[in-house]
């Protein structure tokens, strides 16, 4: 049976520079005796780090300090560490009503009492946003911290504005929130630039910086950082017991990427914006009569709504016998509820696997909606 593989956030396998890496490992190595014979610094190893702030100032135009960036085996180690640091049980963690299943798996792991903002075509809803903080300080509970993907948003693909960007910053440093920006698909940009990140924007020291290697390499790199105040910091690195980040890893990516992350970047664009070009053009063949989504500007998913009947535990019994890998709605929704959605991931799947599995996707909608009765005249 074919298997479409709709599922995880994984780039093109096609994309993954093998040789590239192959040379970096043959350069990085001889090197490395020392270091491989002792534990890392407790911030990762230097030289990625490095890599790190120069990722971000070429696309924010802002200079971080190298020591304020920390390595972790993926985002998804920095995530559940902040939420380890931050969040006690019963605290409440403001977040966009869909969000990434795993921020939501780290929040439910530590007891958060996960409160979700409304959300329209441009993100958060600042309004809700407002409103939900005061709530909370009325209730004398104030959120642990803001956690928003503004930029390519996982799972809806929406990007918040730069208007809306400042306003979170000000009413968060009005109650003295923290603000968690997980900027993981910043770099995947197919319609030009993005807005400025929060972290770019904030002037008040008040934003946790996460970052992603995985999702312009591939999520076998294991390699993510954030970035975050000396203070924040030092809370946050005394819950990373793990012994350190792996240098080897590290040591490997920093060589490549010091000179090839700019042409890198180009061309994991040019390949996914293809097939984020290849998936509407599907769904609008198969389902355009049927369900609505918007295009992406960037990133590696596409949020679909269903009609209201469609039978969604139904939808997924059927999706999962046809071996389509996807993301069901309520995997990413706040609340646990079940909602009339499901995410596709664009990035991993050929072109040709792509209209096939939306074409097989569709006929599985299709069969989740009730049966029309014939009614006479």
């Amino acid at each position: 049976m074919a298997v479409y593989h709709f599922g995880g956030g994984c780039p093109d396998p096609g994309s993954f520079p093998l040789d590239g890496m192959a040379a970096a490992a043959q350069r990085a190595l001889p090197g490395l005796r020392e270091e491989l014979c002792n534990y890392p610094d407790r911030r990762g190893h230097r030289p990625l780090r490095e890599v790190a702030a120069a990722r971000f100032q070429r696309r924010e135009g802002i200079a971080l300090d190298p020591d304020t960036f920390c390595l972790t085996n993926g985002s998804q180690q920095a995530i559940t560490l902040v939420c380890q640091a931050l969040v006690r049980p019963g605290d409440p963690v403001v977040v966009e009503e869909f969000l990434y299943s795993g921020t939501l798996r780290a929040l439910r792991h530590v007891g958060a009492r996960v409160v979700g903002v409304p959300m329209d075509g441009e993100g958060m809803r600042m309004d809700r946003l407002e409103a939900t903080l005061d709530d909370l300080r009325a209730q004398g509970s104030p959120p642990a911290f803001i956690y928003t993907t503004p930029t390519y948003q996982n799972p809806t693909g929406a990007t918040l504005s730069v208007a809306r960007r400042e306003r979170m910053l000000e009413l968060a440093l009005a109650q003295n929130i923290p603000i968690v920006d997980d900027q993981c698909y910043a770099d995947l940009d197919f319609d030009g630039p993005a807005p400025l990140s929060l972290k770019a924007l904030d002037r008040d020291d008040q934003v946790i910086l996460f970052e992603s290697f995985s999702k312009i390499m591939g999520p076998g790199i294991r390699m993510g950082c954030f970035s975050c105040s000396p203070a924040l910091q030092d809370r946050i690195l005394a819950h990373k017991i793990d012994g350190g980040t792996s240098v080897l890893a590290a040591a490997i990516l920093a060589e490549y990427l010091r000179e090839n992350l700019a042409d890198h970047i180009a061309e994991i664009r040019r390949v996914v914006s293809r097939k984020r070009d290849a998936i509407c053009a599907a769904l609008e063949r198969h389902l355009g009569d049927l369900c609505t989504w918007n295009q992406p500007a960037g990133g590696y998913f596409i949020w679909i709504r269903v009609p209201d009947t469609c039978d969604t535990a139904r939808l997924d019994e059927l999706a999962n016998a046809a071996g389509i890998r996807y993301g069901t709605g309520r995997a990413f929704h706040s609340a646990n509820a079940t909602v009339p959605y499901f995410r596709l991931s664009f990035a991993y799947p050929s072109e040709e696997e792509i209209e096939e599995g939306v074409a097989e996707m569709a006929r599985c909608v299709r069969a989740a909606l009730p049966e029309r009765v014939a009614v006479a005249v």
